[in-house]
């Protein structure tokens, strides 16, 4: 067969050679698109390896930053609770005893410092700024409590501007306790007014809101026993106010509506009865009526 193929390489020798040359560029041509597809399925491998890699990375680096955030919210709410509990707490039972009013004081200067440190972080989180928001309120309250009203006024101001601004669904849980703050923000906002300025109409005003807030998330609900609490106070600085206006059947109607606040809740859920908050508002009430005689 190779004679043959010799002879007819020879007789046919221009059609051989292109038959040859044909055969020879498809085999190439054949052989560098082999090449270059295998190539593109090996760059394509190696890009969906690396984007798997991508998307692992980036979910692990996402729970990690979930766990953290969620650490450091705790961590503010830890921070802040032990601030009420221990400092705030222990100045409400030495406040009735004059003879330690140093150690009062001292106490106050403490909760202030930590306060302020809790106030200092500022983030895009809607949880961190609520509880950034809550320790701003508290503040406000030591703050009030050293006589430091415009400082107080400030505090209070930046509290409500945290919790206008942050976002929460209205049907989640967050979004009734941010409504909550908001309005002992206001009450607290509205007694320093009160006591700074003496300006009965905007004291209202500011009371009328807070009051409406809170009636807005139902707060019999009992998962949200501190807004009866802070309706109870925003009553009672009502009533304080239009005492000292000489209004006295609504004094004595905020007064009512004060008790009422606290009572009804403590009829419907026997385990929450602020026993301070309900004397403070007795107390008031005593005193006023025996100044009108």
């Amino acid at each position: 067969w190779y004679e043959r193929l010799d002879r007819f390489a020879n007789r046919h020798r221009p059609w051989f050679w292109a038959m040859l040359i044909t055969s020879t560029f498809l085999t190439c041509a054949s052989i560098i698109t082999t090449t270059m597809i295998h190539q593109a399925r090996e760059v394509e491998r190696n890009a969906r390896i690396f984007a798997e890699q991508e998307h692992r990375a980036k979910t692990k680096a996402l729970a990690s930053e979930q766990i953290a955030h969620k650490e450091a919210v705790t961590q503010l709410q830890s921070a802040r609770d032990s601030i009420d509990t221990w400092i705030i707490g222990l100045d409400h039972d030495l406040a009735n005893y004059p003879g330690l009013n140093e150690m009062r004081l001292s106490l106050l200067d403490r909760a202030e410092s930590h306060y302020k440190q809790l106030t200092s972080q500022i983030t895009d989180s809607p949880l961190m700024n609520l509880e950034v928001a809550r320790a701003q309120i508290r503040l406000g309250d030591v703050l009030s409590m050293r006589n430091h009203f415009s400082e107080s006024e400030k505090c209070y101001q930046h509290a409500i501007s945290l919790l206008t601004n942050n976002s929460f669904a209205e049907s989640s849980d967050w979004y009734c306790i941010q409504q909550s703050q908001l309005a002992l923000a206001k009450t607290g906002l509205a007694k320093t007014h009160s006591e700074q300025i003496g300006d009965l109409e905007t004291t209202e005003t500011l009371l009328s809101e807070a009051i409406q807030i809170l009636m807005a998330i139902d707060p019999l609900d009992s998962e949200y026993i501190s807004s009866r609490r802070t309706l109870a106070l925003a009553y009672l600085i009502l009533a304080n106010s239009q005492a000292i206006h000489n209004r006295s059947d609504q004094a004595e109607h905020s007064f009512h509506q004060a008790l009422i606040s606290l009572q009804t809740h403590s009829h419907r859920n026997p385990f929450f009865h602020d026993a301070r908050t309900e004397a403070e508002i007795q107390r008031s009430l005593a005193l006023w009526r025996y100044q009108r005689g």
